[in-house]
């Protein structure tokens, strides 16, 4: 029950998790969590999409710089964290998950291009974020949960790098629309654990938390 949207003044985004229904037959779960992959697209609460899935290894929206060793560290941050029980006996506590993914976007934009003694700071590179600061808008506790999922995600970076998640789950699968990224009605490519052939799925996005204040190549955007 933690997902990701965006924030209509364009100041602020959400970052987390979706959780999935599906509407056909295909071979992923009848239910399961997806992470976004895309900042510069959105998928929203309660849409129902088509998608295709696809390796990760060969997605379009894994970009290409070093992909080889940009997919092990997205298969080591899965591996090491998410598929443990340090978030999913913790689904109520939207923290793990927004960092979670804070931590997957960054190795997908930065991984290869951004130093790795920067990568844990998401002060440099293509992806930036900094945790929410506007009192105006948002609750102490909402700036403090911002604070910390920053935090831990800097820490999963660190944890990637320095071998600690070291057990890759190549299981790892992406949905794509097949919409062209610059169409309108494009959504979000989204990172899911399974082991299927490719094949069309319905689905439907149920679920939302977790605020971080995001850049993406030096301006804030929707995710």
């Amino acid at each position: 029950n933690n997902g990701a949207g965006g924030d209509p003044t364009n100041t602020y985004n959400y970052a987390g998790s979706f959780n999935w229904t599906q509407s056909n037959n295909s071979p992923l779960a009848s239910n399961f969590t997806t992470f976004c992959i895309q900042v510069t697209a959105t998928v929203s609460l309660g849409d129902t999409v088509n998608f295709t899935t696809t390796p990760i290894a060969q997605a379009t929206s894994i970009t290409s710089i070093d992909t080889a060793g940009k997919v092990s560290a997205i298969e080591r941050l899965w591996g090491g964290y998410y598929a443990t029980t340090q978030v999913q006996s913790n689904l109520n506590n939207e923290i793990p998950d927004a960092a979670f993914q804070l931590a997957l976007w960054r190795l997908e934009y930065d991984y290869g291009v951004t130093a790795n003694s920067d990568l844990n700071t998401f002060t440099k590179g293509n992806f930036r974020a900094s945790a929410i600061s506007d009192t105006t808008l948002y609750t102490a506790s909402q700036i403090a949960d911002s604070s910390d999922a920053l935090t831990l995600a800097g820490t999963l970076i660190d944890n990637v790098l320095n071998g600690t998640y070291s057990t890759p789950d190549t299981s790892l699968v992406t949905l794509t629309d097949g919409i062209n990224p610059s169409d309108s009605s494009h959504r979000q490519d989204q990172l899911t654990q399974s082991t299927p052939e490719p094949s069309t799925l319905c689905l439907g996005a149920i679920g939302v938390a977790g605020l971080i204040g995001v850049r993406y190549r030096r301006r804030k955007v929707i995710v």
